[in-house]
């Protein structure tokens, strides 16, 4: 586990203050595959913290105890990758 998922993990919730998903608050997601249904709240969340680290410089990272590599590595990842 990266120290970014651990601290994600840890919080329940995301990087840069933002909110966890609630996906049971009346978001309905299109009919397709239950794999693929099940999938997407996840990608989604994995996309917006991904996109909330890029942001970060080096003081935030430092603060929340992720190295610039494990930065890097983990902004490397698509949305679909853990």
């Amino acid at each position: 586990m990266t120290a970014f998922k651990s601290m994600v993990a840890r919080n329940g919730s995301t990087v840069a203050g933002m909110p966890p998903l609630h996906w049971n608050r009346g978001v309905r997601l299109p009919a397709g595959p239950e794999w693929l249904r099940s999938a997407m709240p996840l990608w989604c969340h994995r996309s917006r913290t991904r996109r909330a680290l890029r942001q970060l410089d080096d003081r935030a990272l430092a603060d929340i105890g992720i190295t610039r590599a494990q930065h890097t590595a983990e902004c490397r990842r698509w949305f679909w990758q853990a």
